[in-house]
């Protein structure tokens, strides 16, 4: 598997992880040169061989460079660098597949990239914990480029996870299997699943919340809502996306990824393959159900109270309704009215109606129901006004 590097941002210094892992190629090239001098017949080197030397040498020769560059001409060796480390890892595995580089050769150069790996996840994590606290410090107009370097950090240790998972992979090919470093990859990702589920469940909750606050606050504190939450969606993003990568990694490690699918469903809606596993479709369910009865555990005594008083507020209107009826029904009666009797049954009924219709009215603003949209369809409400 052949992993491209983002190439629409900048580039986070690593001089430290490329130094190592040219001090590790150096010596194992320093350590072949003598192992060939100290034999008569030196054996021809194939063609691979001498395209991943090339390489090497490359990759020390602008390492060498870095030392001396500033500014842009850094970020470009930068760049330089981490591309030379892919084409390397690109030629790697076209000779593991082919076979043209004698075995014990291949393992040393898969346990060289092995442990660059494990040195760049290292590095990343502590850059990502390190921006993290600064962009919980950072004023609100700063924290958008920041966004752009966590999101760059996120994008190089995704790589470097995929390239760890490749690495492991590539020795189990050369029958070399490591069941501790196996165990710790998998320990390492299955704790990075469980740190960006609940980063995202957080970022979520907080994009929420500030969406809640835009719709009901005044214009003047509207642009800074907005801005904090346009943050908020980038960093969702940027960690959807990287567990997303992690739970493909997590699928071949055999480790359970079915909560994860779903966090990925509920947060971005998007349909996807994954929806069609038996287990994640258990595990919407089940949380859907847990949160319904939640919902009812919270809100239940609230509204059955709601309901009581609603219904209490019927029976008062409809016993009022009734006395209301006999007052009317005698007073229309009178002889001084002198009324028709279909002129009395009108004013009965609607008496009776009008009493129903501010009893029902009452109660249903008891259980929360907005009625100025109702009120302001009669007429009522522009005419209170006036």
């Amino acid at each position: 598997m052949t992993l491209l590097s983002p190439l629409t941002v900048r580039f986070t210094p690593f001089k430290v992880l490329f130094m190592a892992f040219v001090l590790t190629m150096s010596s194992f090239i320093v350590n072949a040169t003598e192992s060939t001098e100290k034999v008569v017949e030196v054996p021809e080197v194939s063609a691979a061989e001498k395209a991943i030397d090339n390489i090497n040498q490359d990759i020390i020769d602008l390492s060498e460079s870095l030392k001396q560059a500033r500014g842009d001409e850094r970020d470009a060796l930068q760049l330089q660098l981490f591309q030379k480390n892919e084409e390397l890892r690109s030629r790697l595995s076209t000779a593991i597949s082919n076979k043209s580089i004698p075995h014990e050769t291949l393992i040393e150069l898969v346990k060289t990239q092995e442990m660059y790996s494990e040195g760049a996840v290292a590095y990343l994590d502590d850059k990502i914990i390190a921006l993290n606290e600064e962009l919980n410090k950072a004023k609100d107009e700063d924290k958008l480029s920041l966004v752009n370097q966590y999101r760059e950090l996120q994008q190089y240790l995704d790589v470097s996870y995929e390239s760890s998972w490749q690495n492991l992979k590539w020795l189990k090919s050369l029958d070399i299997q490591d069941k501790d470093a196996d165990s710790e990859f998998k320990d390492s990702v299955d704790k990075r699943m469980r740190l960006l589920s609940a980063s995202i469940e957080y970022l979520n909750q907080q994009s929420e919340i500030i969406g809640s606050q835009v719709s009901s606050s005044p214009e003047s504190e509207k642009a800074s809502l907005q801005l904090n939450q346009l943050i908020l969606k980038q960093r969702l993003n940027v960690a959807t996306e990287s567990l997303r990568t992690l739970i493909t990694i997590g699928d071949n490690l055999g480790l359970e990824t079915s909560e994860y699918k779903r966090q990925i469903f509920e947060v971005t809606g998007s349909i996807t393959h994954d929806l069609l596993n038996t287990k994640v479709i258990l595990s919407i369910l089940s949380h859907w159900s847990n949160s319904m009865v939640d919902w009812f555990a919270e809100n239940a005594p609230q509204h059955i109270f709601q309901l009581f008083v609603f219904a209490l507020i019927l029976l008062i209107a409809r016993a009022l309704a009734k006395l209301t009826r006999k007052v009317v029904s005698k007073t229309v009666a009178s002889k001084n009215l002198k009324l028709s009797h279909l002129m009395q049954d009108f004013f009965i009924s609607m008496s009776g109606k009008a009493v129903w219709i501010i009893g029902i009215m009452v109660g249903l603003s008891q259980i929360g129901l907005n009625l100025a949209p109702i009120l302001t369809g009669f007429g009522v409400f522009q005419d209170s006004c006036h």
